[in-house]
């Protein structure tokens, strides 16, 4: 373990590098590594879902299904088998076999929810699968079937975002206005309520922030929630911030700072076996921070400020590689016409970073 590791230690270990790039034409909201790590799955903006190859030194896109018909935002990977979950903004779940370089659907539910929803999440044991919508409700559903087995309100704002407890028993959510409610799974009872309200700001007649990003501990003990203390509305600046909540009450909350005002939202928060955190933030154009935080710490070990608009991680099974999904900077995203009168929309370049070091002969 590294509690011990001096801060140069931490940096010699574990700076990471890219490794290789998936570029894209596309906008992507996540990329998530499959099971083994041999592909990695992408969806987004442009209502698809795409299956691309890690083998090759450039990642190579081998398959792609279009049939959401809104943003693709919720995405969640089999933990055993050759399947993906798929949520988007017109309430439909589905579900996709990736086998032989195709995405086949496997069952499509179109009115799961009222409404976007905004993510999903997988159980570790993977048997449940549980949604978290923009209609104020998180339902639980069978992943083989897709039959839904309950639906839960009591949120009282619309939720942003799910993550299960490793006991797969038990999930949490989070919310636009900081509410972070800790559930029983089968019951829907609650066990907890954390207050994240820090997260929220209402500025003249916008509501700002919320729960971004949620996940516990690989212990089980505690929950992290990330997303930013708003001080405006309009273009939002904020203070990144990520609460932590002590599940077994032995200690006090804890409040961690990521960044200045310019830096904003904590977008995804990742866990490493080792004892480290992994975060992205993001917020103005152009601006991103990856950021590795030893538990314990006042601050981070290690920030990389060159990958621009960061807003998803996904931990390859290897725990040596990770994916960062990003956002292209100086995309001409306000619409106006190139020099040449062509419109070039954003697009989000996936790197692909390792924490090994550069092979020594090919460095020279």
């Amino acid at each position: 373990m590294i509690a011990d590791f001096s801060i140069e230690q931490l940096i010699e270990q574990y700076a990471p590098h890219i490794k290789k790039t998936l570029a894209a034409d596309r906008q992507f909201v996540k990329a998530e590594f499959t099971h083994d790590g041999s592909h990695i799955v992408t969806v987004g903006y442009d209502a698809s879902i795409r299956l691309w190859s890690t083998d090759l030194d450039e990642p190579q896109q081998i398959a792609i299904n279009e049939s959401p018909q809104g943003w693709v935002a919720g995405l969640a990977v089999h933990t055993a088998e050759a399947r993906v979950f798929t949520s988007d903004s017109f309430g439909t779940l589905s579900c996709f076999e990736y086998a032989n370089s195709m995405l086949q659907p496997v069952w499509s539910n179109t009115d799961a929810h009222g409404g976007w929803v905004r993510d999903l999440a997988l159980a570790p044991d993977g048997r449940t699968l549980v949604s978290a919508s923009r209609d104020q409700t998180i339902s639980t559903w069978d992943p083989n079937t897709g039959k839904r087995r309950n639906t839960f309100e009591g949120q009282g704002a619309d939720i942003y975002t799910a993550t299960w407890h490793p006991d797969s028993t038990t999930f949490a959510t989070g919310d636009a206005k900081g509410n972070v409610v800790y559930r029983n799974a089968t019951t829907g009872n609650i066990i907890k309520r954390f207050d994240a309200a820090e997260l929220f700001a209402v500025q003249r007649l916008q509501d700002v922030g919320g729960v971004q990003s949620l996940t516990f501990s690989l212990d089980g003990n505690t929950l992290y929630a990330g997303g930013c203390k708003p001080n405006n509305g309009g273009n939002v600046q904020g203070i990144p911030l990520v609460f932590s909540f002590d599940l077994t009450e032995n200690r006090p909350d804890q409040r961690l700072e990521l960044g200045t005002s310019s830096d904003v939202y904590v977008r995804n928060i990742t866990m490493h076996p080792d004892g480290f955190m992994l975060a992205v933030t993001n917020g103005n154009p152009g601006i991103g921070k990856l950021q590795l935080h030893r538990f314990g710490d006042e601050k981070p070990f290690y920030t990389n400020t060159k990958l621009m608009n960061c807003h998803h991680i996904s931990l390859h099974p290897n725990k040596r590689e990770f994916a960062v999904t990003t956002t292209s900077g100086g995309s001409n995203g306000n619409g106006r016409p190139l020099k040449d009168g062509k419109y070039i929309g954003s697009h989000s370049p996936v790197h692909i970073l390792t924490f090994d070091k550069p092979d020594q002969n090919q460095a020279n």
